[in-house]
């Protein structure tokens, strides 16, 4: 199952990975065992993350003791804080 998003979600999973996670696309990849360019896309809103993969970038956040809030990835991020 493929999450549909708006423009501002592709944003939200840079805001994921840059503010959250800290990494760059590459890690971010390995979290979800895609590649590089598989996140760009996701970020460019050319392509969207399943289920699954949010699930699984969820949990390593949790293994990580990072922040989580599920609504980064629906709605407006700007001025949010992980």
């Amino acid at each position: 199952m493929r999450l549909t998003y708006n423009d501002d979600a592709m944003n939200n999973i840079k805001f994921i990975r840059t503010q959250v996670f800290k990494v760059g696309q590459a890690e971010f990849a390995s979290i979800v065992g895609l590649t590089q360019p598989a996140i760009s896309r996701w970020e460019a809103g050319e392509t969207s993350p399943t289920l699954e993969q949010v699930r699984m970038i969820r949990e390593e956040a949790k293994r990580r003791a990072l922040a989580w809030d599920h609504e980064w990835l629906f709605s407006d991020f700007r001025g949010a804080t992980p």
